[in-house]
């Protein structure tokens, strides 16, 4: 069984993977905004421009909240939406089948962070203890 220290570092270097080919993956859709919008209306995403600003800014975000290990609960179970609505609704509709299977790969990933929690490398950790060394010091009041 692995060590409880060596779980948090592994848990931590995973984090910071996919926040790293999230960022990577978002900036390229804002970049090519344009063929990327075209390529959702094409596949008859109803304001697709709409659909795809929001799409980005959600993986963005959550990327970051990812990484830093705050509302890292609710960050995966909109990636993991995410994940259900790009491969089953999006990718499966082209027969994309590489994109489909890529897609169930990443929700089983964001499942799994779900389960696990953010570990001890993360901000979340940090604010609670914090917060719990700040409710030990206070003075009972009488």
């Amino acid at each position: 069984m692995m060590q409880e220290k060596t779980a948090d570092i592994v848990l931590f270097v995973q984090r910071l993977l996919v926040s790293a080919a999230l960022i990577y993956l978002t900036t390229g859709q804002a970049l090519y905004f344009g063929a990327f919008a075209q390529n959702a209306a094409a596949l008859g995403i109803p304001y697709a421009g709409i659909f795809c600003l929001l799409l980005i800014v959600c993986q963005f975000v959550c990327s970051f909240l990812i990484l830093t290990g705050i509302a890292f609960r609710y960050a995966n179970f909109i990636m993991a939406a995410l994940c259900i609505a790009g491969g089953v609704l999006f990718f499966a509709g082209n027969f994309d089948k590489i994109a489909v299977v890529s897609s169930l790969l990443a929700l089983a990933l964001f499942i799994g962070f779900m389960i696990s929690g953010p570990g001890i490398i993360s901000l979340q950790y940090l604010i609670k203890k914090l917060k719990e060394r700040k409710n030990k010091n206070r003075l009972p009041r009488h």
